[in-house]
């Protein structure tokens, strides 16, 4: 498999919703957004009568512990990797889902510095976490408000 760079360290941001609904990122749209639950509902009908894949790569959401992670596959790395296939092969060899960012049980897995390969609609990107916001409002356990990435992105062809 071959991959083309599309882009190299894009900041792109996920903001922890209320309660329902999540915050996604379309790395290769360099896009993130507020989805409520009906809306992914409706895309993913959507993607499925038309033979597709929901373009969407990574969310953040759950109002009390904040499930961050993607629907595709995608893992924490211990190294930067040696390109777009060492990372893809990464992100399909992990089999991670979420990894909640509340202190009691994030744990230290996830922190500014954490590598992430993700295998997305299009490609594959790896992801710097950089920065945490604030607390969350009410309800949260010492959630983040906002996961800032850094991004590097390369297709897939």
């Amino acid at each position: 498999m071959t991959y083309s760079l599309v882009y190299e360290h894009k900041t792109v941001g996920l903001t922890l919703p209320d309660c329902g609904g999540s915050w996604y990122a379309d790395f290769e749209d360099r896009t993130s957004k507020y989805y409520s639950d009906e809306d992914l509902r409706n895309m993913r009908t959507q993607a499925a009568n038309n033979g597709q894949q929901v373009p969407l790569d990574f969310y953040y959401g759950n109002c009390v512990w904040g499930a961050f992670g993607s629907n595709n596959p995608w893992g924490i790395v211990s190294s930067k990797p040696t390109g777009a296939a060492d990372c893809a092969d990464a992100a399909h060899s992990a089999g991670m889902d979420y990894v909640n960012l509340a202190p009691r049980k994030n744990q230290g897995q996830v922190k500014p510095g954490t590598l992430i390969c993700s295998a997305t609609d299009a490609g594959v990107a790896l992801l710097q976490v950089k920065s945490f916001g604030g607390e969350a409002r009410s309800g949260s356990m010492s959630t983040p408000d906002r996961v800032v990435l850094d991004v590097t992105l390369w297709r897939k062809g």
